[in-house]
């Protein structure tokens, strides 16, 4: 954990301020994971008492852009709306299933598998994107990465220990 920390205090350093954005981000989605495995919910079920939560906002947001005359959907065409539509089916899947997965893993193993989406968004920037990528990003990710390695190679030796024992 000290050398994740590592990392985010030299991205810090760089960036020259805390980034709250991104930590919030990173808090409330480790947070919901462990509030997904803890409530004895399907995932479906789940899925539809999130989703019920936030309609208020929802509409509020949308009643706004309505208002504003900035919304689209039923006030363009068929083809906008229909992929509006299936923005949400393509939404729902991916939250379906890592809740499913969410249930079946520990919760250090979803931890770690929850670092792959970053990482496969930094190599779209870096190699197809050709975003800047310096030293101090590359310290950050090794460190990070390094930290992941040891957590794992930690659990793994435990796990053996426990097998043998």
């Amino acid at each position: 954990m000290l050398l994740a920390a590592a990392g985010v205090m030299i991205m810090v350093v760089g960036f020259g301020r805390v980034p709250w954005v991104s930590l919030i981000l990173a808090g409330s989605f480790g947070v919901y994971g462990l509030i997904r495995k803890r409530i004895a919910v399907d995932s479906i079920t789940g899925l539809y008492i999130e989703t019920m939560l936030l309609l208020p906002f929802a509409l509020l947001w949308l009643g706004a852009l309505y208002t504003q005359q900035q919304a689209v959907f039923l006030l363009d065409n068929l083809r906008t709306d229909a992929l509006l539509m299936g923005c949400g089916v393509i939404t729902v899947l991916p939250l379906v299933l890592f809740t499913m997965g969410a249930r079946r893993l520990k919760l250090g193993t979803l931890g770690l598998i929850q670092y792959l989406t970053p990482t496969l968004h930094l190599l779209t920037g870096v190699f197809l994107f050709n975003e800047p990528f310096n030293q101090a990003n590359l310290v950050t990710f090794a460190c990070i990465w390094a930290g992941l390695a040891l957590y794992t190679a930690d659990i793994l030796r435990a796990q053996r220990q426990m097998n043998r024992g």
